[in-house]
């Protein structure tokens, strides 16, 4: 049997306008970041993520969470369009993290910094503790016991003792970009960060929506984990990629 997905090809806020109300277990996305690395790369103001995040909200079931990465130059702009739709209450937090690749390009200019990973945001309570967060975070499974002494303003000491069944999810995911996964698309993520994000947002067995699917990575590890999936771009060649990756070798034993 195979998983049910589905890729159109069209605007974000259209897909989003689409769907049922509350129907969406987790969205996962990589919007554009506006820094015009491509020719759809335009600047996007507050207005306009506040428009595509109002969408998304009337569509994620109570409490369900959207997880999107934004740009290192505009993620005050992404935040203050999250903390306007959503915002940021104990029941429904924003919190934030990065993905370390540790392989940007050189800074073009004198005095520029050498990025090294890219920050994302999210609205809502996570899946920290799962048993597929924890796999997926085994690289940090080796900690040792860590000592903390009294200090100032009434910090009590305590030891840090990691967990027998692993690490809990955590704001950092270090991963290299795979050159085995590229496809055309010039801002692809690697499979493993997002699985790892698509483990913190979604139970297995829910729906994950990716509004800017790109080469479709959301899909495949969405799929790969045993959730469905939707997702939509504007360009009719990035939705053939998406749907090529999807329903490629990976399903195979599945839909046999």
């Amino acid at each position: 049997m195979t998983a049910a997905w589905e890729v159109r090809q069209g605007d974000a806020r259209m897909l989003l306008a689409s769907l049922p109300e509350r129907s969406v277990d987790a969205i996962v996305t990589d919007p554009p970041y506006g820094e015009r690395a491509a020719g759809w790369d335009r600047p996007r103001s507050i207005e306009w993520h506040v428009e595509w995040m109002g969408a998304a909200e009337q569509v994620l079931k109570a409490g369900a969470p959207l997880v999107t990465f934004a740009s290192r130059r505009y993620l005050d702009v992404v935040m203050g369009a999250m903390r306007r739709v959503f915002g940021d209450e104990s029941e429904r937090p924003l919190q934030t993290g990065v993905w370390i690749h540790r392989q940007g390009f050189t800074g073009g200019r004198k005095g520029s910094l050498r990025p090294e990973h890219e920050p994302w945001i999210a609205s809502g309570l996570l899946r920290a503790e799962a048993a597929d967060v924890r796999a997926l975070r085994r690289y940090s499974r080796e900690r040792e016991p860590v000592h903390r002494q009294s200090g100032a303003r009434g910090f009590k000491p305590f030891t840090y003792t990691p967990n027998a069944d692993g690490p809990m999810g955590g704001t950092v995911f270090e991963s290299p970009r795979n050159a085995e996964e590229r496809t055309e698309h010039p801002t692809q993520k690697p499979e493993a960060v997002i699985a790892y994000l698509v483990a913190l947002a979604c139970v297995p067995g829910g729906l994950v929506v990716d509004p800017f699917v790109g080469s479709g990575t959301c899909g495949v590890v969405a799929l790969r984990s045993g959730r469905r999936f939707i997702g939509c771009d504007q360009s009719a060649r990035y939705c053939a990629i998406a749907r090529r990756r999807i329903a490629g070798p990976l399903f195979a034993e599945t839909s046999a």
